[in-house]
C-alpha cells in the first residue's frame, strides 16, 4: 500500500511536469533536477545524469524512459507506470484541445503572442538543464577529447554512431584503468 501512495504522488509531481514543460524532454529534467536534486535530495548530479544517460540510450521517448527509471528507483513498477502515465498525460490533454480548437488558438493574436514569449523561455531553461548535467558528465578531461573525437569522426568522415560508442566506450575503459578509477577531484 505504501508504494500506491507514493506512486500517487510521483504522478500528481510529473503530471505537474507535464502541465508546465515546453521544450521537450530537457525542460523536465531541469524541473526533475529543481525538485529531486536540489530541494528533496532522492537523486544527485551524477544519479539524475545516469539515469537520462540511460533513459536516452533505450528505443522510445527520452523523457519517458528517464521518468520510469526514476519511477522504478523509487518505489517499483507503480512508481516507474506512475510517473510515465503522469508525465504524458497533459501533453496529450493539450494537444487534444489545441487540435479541437485550432483555427481559434492559429488566428487569436494573443494565442500567437503568448507562444512566442513561451519559446523565448524555453531556450534558458533547456540550457540550464544542459549546463548542469554537463558538471557530471566529464570526470577527466581527456573525456572533452573523447567526445571532440567522436564529433569529427560523425560530422566529418560519416562514421556511424554504433562504432563510435564502442569507439568511445573502449576509450573510457582504458582511461579509468590508467586513472585507477578515480576522477581528477581524486573522488572514486
Amino acid at each position: 500500500m505504501k508504494d500506491w501512495k507514493r506512486a500517487a504522488g510521483l504522478f500528481l509531481r510529473f503530471f505537474s511536469f507535464g502541465c508546465f514543460t515546453f521544450g521537450g524532454g530537457w525542460g523536465i529534467i531541469a524541473q526533475m533536477h529543481r525538485e529531486y536534486v536540489d530541494k528533496q535530495r532522492i537523486l544527485t548530479e551524477q544519479e539524475l545524469l545516469d539515469t537520462t544517460s540511460l533513459g536516452k540510450s533505450l528505443p522510445g521517448v527520452m523523457i519517458s524512459n528517464t521518468a520510469f527509471l526514476f519511477g522504478y528507483r523509487v518505489c517499483g513498477i507503480p512508481g516507474g507506470l506512475a510517473c510515465v502515465f503522469g508525465v504524458a498525460l497533459p501533453p496529450i490533454i493539450i494537444l487534444t484541445v489545441i487540435t479541437i480548437f485550432y483555427r481559434q488558438f492559429r488566428s487569436n493574436p494573443y494565442i500567437v503572442k503568448m507562444m512566442n514569449g513561451v519559446r523565448a523561455a524555453v531556450v534558458p531553461i533547456i540550457l540550464n538543464a544542459l549546463i548542469r548535467l554537463c558538471k557530471g558528465t566529464y570526470p577527466y578531461k581527456s573525456c572533452v577529447l573523447i567526445t571532440c573525437a567522436a564529433f569529427f569522426l560523425n560530422f566529418f568522415f560519416g562514421v556511424g554512431c554504433a562504432v563510435i560508442v564502442l569507439l568511445s566506450a573502449t576509450a573510457g575503459i582504458l582511461i579509468c584503468r590508467m586513472k585507477g578509477g578515480r576522477n581528477e577531484d581524486g573522488d572514486s
